[in-house]
């Protein structure tokens, strides 16, 4: 009666009645929509149908290769063993002085005690960030010029308790709504003990105080997991398991850069060494002594959807391409090169892993800017960065012993880009210049090659803005120019090759920007200017 390749609501429908007319030799209208018989075909038909669909979506949503919902990829990938990486807070460093107006005479002993994990506000964002000590709290002394350094990170500290049941293998599901909690900051205290946590349950030894900390399967929350004794303590029964974690914002807590303005005030309060509670915006100023950096949004889906079934289950970080995986689970880098020297004839250097990294630029920014009016220095990993990588490499227990690992500081290379276009009759030329202005920016903004920038590449994104015929176009490098004005006979190209393509050293960032001249003393402005020479030239021929 029904048949796999006609799955239609029409055709299921039609196939029942075919069918029915056959057996009872009866006319068509005896199963009509209006006939009782009817109407029970039609919910049949539709009952079928929904089977099918529903048998349909098992088999996809079983594959991690072709399922598509999130929760679907999140649940296969926690199956094959990896661990999604969820949001990073950003983090930096802050000093306190004393206002000038501050009310010391009411402060006993002019001492105030500050809390480990004190909240601030950031008043421009609404954001809450949290000052990390290295104790419980400490006592600030209230005295003119005195200034302290906390570190701050994104994000505040909550908690959930649960009771041990005194089992084997006992595992708690953290719940979390509408919030995100940050990767790294988890702590598992059972009867207020810390205890450690581990990858894997067989990392742990014979009544090993540890656990295991893993991102929910079903999102958004933790799973922890305890031993059996023999791998890993069991936690006694009826004892307290309280596991504390960070609520982060993610990407939108950066502050890439240092402000002079007091944008931060304090949320939470302090105390007098009598126990009485102050107000410490009344007596303290809070000021930005670093950038606070390395805020992201955790794993993209489309990347745990490709990395999942490569998981490996030995957590170490050997080949170039386990540290490039290992740093694009973090959703904070535009582009990720790893590599080694093994073919060079220098032997010194065969256990060094080299990294090349340019992070996400619109995670350090405050306002949207055009890719023209970008800081140089936002396509640069500065030290902050370097060291909270190095510190996510080494303390993670992923890097293996056998391997060093450099983060190489790129080098700019600045080029300028000439456009000859010609255009339709009656197409608006100033919207067509300003639109290759922003496709091009946006390209190279979003670029991630890493051998070169071909110039076809260039023209047929020329080409596709409406309005226009035809195109040509050639780039300027800088370092190319100033080697032919020291050697004007010099046939060596330098930046590009003889089909006018950008090469990409491996240590290069190559950008669009002005400010220098060439070999014909002609001076391109830092800027786009249609008047003058400048970033980005286009020419209309008629």
């Amino acid at each position: 009666m029904l048949q796999k390749n006609r799955i239609k609501l029409e055709e299921i429908s039609n196939d029942i009645l075919d069918s029915l007319k056959d057996k009872f030799s009866s006319i068509g209208k005896y199963f009509s929509t209006a006939s009782p018989f009817g109407q029970i075909v039609n919910v049949l038909s539709n009952i079928y149908q929904m089977v099918l669909f529903y048998i349909e979506d098992s088999i996809t949503e079983l594959n991690i290769l072709t399922a598509t919902r999130k929760t679907s990829i999140q649940g296969l990938a926690s199956l094959v063993g990896h661990n999604i990486t969820r949001k990073i807070s950003a983090e930096g460093t802050i000093f306190i002085k004393m206002k000038p107006s501050a009310p010391v005479e009411n402060i006993p002993n002019a001492e105030i005690i500050l809390s480990n994990y004190t909240r601030i506000i950031n008043n421009k964002t609404n954001l809450i960030y949290t000052i990390l000590l290295n104790s419980d709290f400490i006592k600030l002394k209230v005295v003119p010029n005195q200034s302290y350094s906390f570190k701050i990170i994104q994000g505040e500290f909550e908690y959930q308790t649960f009771s041990s049941s005194g089992e084997p293998l006992q595992s708690f599901t953290v719940p979390i709504r509408n919030k995100d909690i940050e990767n790294f900051n988890v702590s598992v205290f059972v009867n207020n003990e810390k205890w450690k946590i581990y990858e894997s349950i067989y990392d742990m030894s014979l009544n090993t105080k540890g656990c295991v900390v893993k991102t929910a399967v079903t999102g958004g929350g933790l799973d922890v997991f305890f031993g059996n004794g023999y791998f890993g303590m069991i936690p006694p029964e009826g004892v307290e398991i309280k596991v504390e974690y960070l609520i982060t914002d993610g990407s939108i807590g950066n502050i890439p850069v240092v402000s002079s303005l007091d944008i931060f005030s304090f949320k939470d309060i302090g105390y007098s060494i009598l126990g009485d509670e102050i107000d410490l915006n009344d007596y303290f100023t809070i000021g930005m002594q670093t950038p606070v950096l390395f805020g992201s949004d955790g794993e993209n889906i489309e990347f745990t959807q490709r990395i999942a079934p490569k998981t490996s289950r030995n957590f170490v970080l050997v080949t170039p391409e386990s540290y490039k995986n290992f740093l694009e689970r973090f959703n904070y880098f535009q582009v990720i090169d790893a590599f080694t020297t093994l073919e060079d004839d220098n032997p010194f250097d065969d256990n060094t892993v080299y990294l090349f990294l340019i992070p996400d630029v619109t995670k350090r920014i405050l306002t949207p800017l055009d890719y023209y009016n970008l800081p140089e220095g936002v396509f640069i990993i500065n030290d902050i960065e370097k060291n909270k990588i190095y510190d996510l490499l080494e303390n993670g227990g992923f890097q293996s012993i056998t391997k060093d690992v450099v983060i190489l500081t790129p080098v700019v290379k600045r080029y300028i880009l000439n456009v000859v276009i010609s255009v339709f009759k009656n197409a608006d030329v100033n919207f067509i210049k300003d639109r290759i202005v922003f496709e091009v920016g946006n390209y190279f903004l979003m670029n991630k090659r890493r051998d070169r920038i071909p110039r076809s590449d260039i023209i047929s994104i020329v080409e596709n803005i409406q309005g226009v015929d035809s195109v040509f176009c050639w780039f300027l490098s800088e370092e190319n120019e100033k080697d032919k004005i020291l050697h004007p006979d010099s046939k060596e190209l330098i930046g590009l090759d003889e089909f006018g393509d950008i090469v990409i050293g491996k240590n290069e960032i190559p950008i669009l920007r002005g400010g220098w001249k060439d070999r014909n003393d002609v001076f391109y402005e830092n800027s786009i200017n249609y008047n003058k020479p400048s970033i980005v030239n286009i020419i209309v021929k008629k």
